[in-house]
């Protein structure tokens, strides 16, 4: 071989790793799939989608949207997204599409869907998916939403739940609060896709701070955020939580609370807060990096490609307008991608990432 040529060989791979982001994922200019979620003010329900990362947002229509406000959405892929919102006509919203969001249809039907609200949903397909909500709603699909199976356990009658992450359709974990009396919250475990399920934690971590986002790494290690800053994580499947609250935020009930979170294998973590409140751990919450995000509202539903891509869904103190912002760059900047005075956002998911 020439010299010439084993030039060029080595000058295609020095470029081709210069280029690259270090094995992190795709460069922007890749084409990187989302979704978002929430509703137009004072009327129907809002789908944004994007093909480049979020530089572009853009609406998507549907007769099945209803005149309510779509509070999670999951990517599969980039054809397939579940979203999930309130009760209309009797039972609880569930869309899903199959074609990219060009249409959009609902599933489920009175008989198996309660009528009740939706508030988070996990997919592993077009076929299968978890979602659960109010008044102690827990459903599973394999067929794509035209029939569902409550799994649910009467013990857990008094609580409703914000949030469900699934390692694979057996083993998940449930996030959320009392709906009775007093303000305390829950953990459910589940290994054998709900045929029995374990409450975790304990009352340090519970009483008087309801649950509203749960993210997991594998078998042992998740987190969960909630009201009051509240910040916690499990190293070993569930049996003890840690609280790991970043900048000594106090942990008092009526203080802001903690929306979002999202975990990586490597320990990295990013929370997302109310009040334009972010933080970043590189080391599974040992210590914490304040993020400079450019908006003061209720940062809500986000989601991480890896290390470098985040998105996060916010809503104004008002409930009258929204954005997303995010970061292409690991958080040492955030940008606001997307801007409305009356369009309220909750969440935003991307294929492939986590949330």
């Amino acid at each position: 071989m020439s010299r010439i040529c084993i030039f060029s060989i080595l000058l295609s791979c020095i470029l081709a790793v210069s280029c690259g982001d270090g094995g992190l994922g795709p460069s922007p200019s890749d084409s990187m799939v989302g979704w978002a979620v929430g509703r137009v003010h004072g009327g129907p329900g809002l789908i944004l989608h994007t093909t480049d990362g979020g530089n572009n947002w853009n609406r998507q229509e549907s007769p099945a949207i209803p005149d309510m406000e779509l509070g999670a959405v999951f990517a599969v892929d980039s054809l397939c997204a579940w979203v999930v919102g309130g009760p209309d006509e009797g039972y609880a919203i569930v869309l899903r599409t199959i074609d990219g969001g060009s249409t959009w249809t609902r599933v489920g039907s009175s008989g198996a869907i309660p009528n009740t609200s939706l508030n988070g949903i996990f997919a592993f397909s077009e076929e299968s998916a978890w979602v659960v909500g109010d008044d102690n709603t827990i459903l599973y699909t394999n067929d794509g939403g035209s029939n569902w199976d409550s799994r649910s356990n009467a013990t857990y009658d008094e609580y409703g739940y914000d949030d469900v992450y699934a390692l694979n359709p057996g083993y998940l974990w449930v996030v959320g609060g009392k709906q009775t009396s007093g303000a305390y919250g829950i953990i459910l475990h589940t290994m054998d896709g709900g045929i029995q399920w374990e409450s975790q934690g304990n009352a340090v971590l519970l009483d008087s701070f309801p649950l509203i986002n749960v993210s997991a790494v594998d078998a042992d290690t998740a987190w969960t955020v909630g009201h009051g800053h509240t910040v916690a994580k499990t190293t070993d499947g569930g049996q003890n939580w840690e609280l790991c609250v970043p900048d000594s935020l106090p942990r008092i009930s009526h203080a802001d609370d903690a929306n979002g979170v999202v975990a990586l294998p490597s320990g990295w973590t990013l929370v997302a807060m109310d009040y334009g409140k972010a933080y970043i751990s590189e080391d599974g919450g040992a210590s914490w990096i304040k993020q400079d995000i450019p908006t003061a509202e209720l940062l809500l539903g986000c989601c991480s490609l890896n290390h470098t891509y985040s998105w996060i869904a916010a809503e104004s103190m008002n409930a009258t307008g929204g954005c997303i912002v995010a970061t292409s760059n690991g958080g040492s900047s955030w940008t606001t991608q997307y801007s409305s005075d009356n369009q309220t956002l909750c969440d935003v998911s991307f294929v492939d990432a986590q949330h």
